[in-house]
């Protein structure tokens, strides 16, 4: 962080507004800062100080001190600086409560209040109020207002609180100023690490004891020596390879006689197969045999059924030769039969003829008499 702009009114010795140009001190980080006792150096510290963290830069003074004697009371005391922080520039205010002052419209005292605020140099307004800048302010620069009082401003007498604090303290404070955090976190990490390490190491230990004190009480071993068992052990194990390689060679003899004699079953079975074969085969030779005859007895009965079969169609042949015959007969039937029903007819009407002719006879009979009878 670096001052640029510093504005101070009513503040300490400072009973006028007053400006200190900071930035023309240049950007060396260094310049000197001088005066008679009294003069109102302090009061510049006092000024950064309050207006980064809202106290004064020793702890002997308090913000009720911070007003000027010398201003009037129609003169409020505040604090201004634009500073520049990780290649930004910000604007910073700062207004102290607690005191007297002259009402702007009327008669009387008013008590004043207390206002901060933080803004970027485009007039972006980053905080608004005592805690909510503070508390930007802290995360901006990255310590509080105490470590900013031991590392960046050290006021009188206030260095050799630093260097005679306590270590934790002192720990804590320099921590903070070169942001060594991540590395007290990878410590505690590593810490931790080993520990775990340390747990795995111990609980390997006690299982290998017990893997070693099994293996004695299964093999006989007694030597409790830690060196002389892994010697045992090997001769054990060249023992139980020799006696391993001799029932390999053992298996591998019973597979090969296993084998033989799977081969010969397999040689009888295919032979009992065959013979099902052949007496199947022989089966179905006599059946066949069996439906030849059928089919001889069959086809014997076939050639007579076909003999029969020419005699009926000549016959069905001549029979259908003479249906026209028997055809035409029906028809002249049929034609009798209608000359039949007309004769009958013919024949009722002629002796219906007669009846009326006789009845005509005997008419004219009568009427030859009238006449005669007339005459």
């Amino acid at each position: 962080m670096r001052p640029k702009l510093l504005i101070i009114q009513a503040f300490g010795s400072y009973a006028n507004r007053t400006e200190i140009p900071m930035q023309d001190f240049g950007t060396q980080g260094l310049y000197l800062i001088s005066g008679d006792t009294g003069a109102g150096k302090t009061t510049l510290f006092d000024a950064i100080k309050y207006v980064l963290y809202g106290t004064a830069s020793g702890e002997n003074r308090e913000i009720k001190m911070l007003r000027s004697a010398f201003a009037d009371s129609k003169t409020p005391t505040f604090v201004e600086m634009l500073f520049e922080h990780s290649g930004k520039t910000y604007h910073i205010e700062r207004y102290p409560g607690g005191y007297e002052m002259m009402k702007k419209a009327g008669k009387g005292t008013k008590t004043a209040n207390e206002y901060a605020e933080l803004k970027t140099d485009s007039g972006e307004l980053l905080a608004s109020g005592s805690t909510a800048v503070n508390k930007e302010i802290n995360y901006l620069l990255g310590v509080n207002g105490e470590q900013f009082s031991q590392i960046s401003m050290i006021a009188q007498g206030e260095f050799l609180k630093l260097l005679f604090e306590p270590s934790k303290e002192r720990e804590k404070t320099l921590r903070t100023l070169f942001r060594t955090e991540k590395y007290e976190i990878l410590e505690s990490r590593i810490k931790e690490d080993k520990k775990e390490v340390e747990r795995a190491r111990d609980d390997t230990e006690r299982r290998l004891n017990s893997i070693a004190d099994k293996l004695r009480i299964r093999f006989g071993i007694d030597s409790r020596s830690e060196n002389d068992l892994p010697i045992l052990l090997l001769s054990k194990i060249e023992s139980d390879e020799k006696a391993l390689k001799s029932i390999k060679t053992e298996i591998a003899e019973a597979e090969t006689f296993l084998n033989e004699l799977n081969n010969k079953i397999g040689k009888a079975e295919a032979h009992e197969e065959t013979k099902k074969a052949l007496s199947v085969a022989q089966s179905k030779l006599l059946q066949a045999e069996s439906g030849e005859k059928r089919s001889h007895t069959e086809l014997e009965i076939a050639k007579t059924a076909d003999k029969n079969r020419d005699v009926l169609i000549k016959e069905k042949l001549s029979i259908e030769q003479e249906l026209p015959k028997y055809d035409e007969a029906d028809r002249t039937a049929k034609s009798l039969y209608d000359d039949e029903k007309a004769l009958q007819k013919d024949k009722r009407s002629l002796e219906e003829l007669k009846n009326t002719g006789k009845t005509l006879s005997i008419k004219l009979n009568e009427l030859n008499e009238l006449l005669i009878k007339l005459s």
